[in-house]
């Protein structure tokens, strides 16, 4: 019989089991535009789904900067917080747009 993994131990890397490099594998892929063939229409639609995405954080950005003005000072940090979510989701949906 074989040993049991103990309680809590990390699973080995199934393809390290079988002999496989780990990062072969993203090496001959890229990335997922080389394992599915999208037509005209479906990029189209994936272009126009992220432009939209990331239009829609920088008007919440702007918003709730603007709201921001009419909290109560107690609570004016959380407009400003959730300004900066949206600028980090808004430059990452730009940069996968421009990719």
């Amino acid at each position: 019989m074989g040993v049991a993994p103990a309680v809590g131990a990390l699973a080995a890397d199934p393809r390290a089991e079988l002999g496989l490099d780990p990062g072969a594998l993203a090496d001959t892929v890229g990335n997922i535009e080389n394992l599915v063939a999208l037509t005209s229409g479906q990029y189209t639609m994936g272009s126009l789904i992220l432009m939209v995405s990331f239009g829609a954080h920088f008007a919440f950005l702007l918003y709730f900067l603007m709201t921001s003005t009419q909290l109560a000072p107690r609570y004016r940090l959380v407009p400003v917080m959730s300004s900066i979510v949206m600028l980090s989701a808004g430059l990452s949906l730009m940069q996968e747009f421009n990719l």
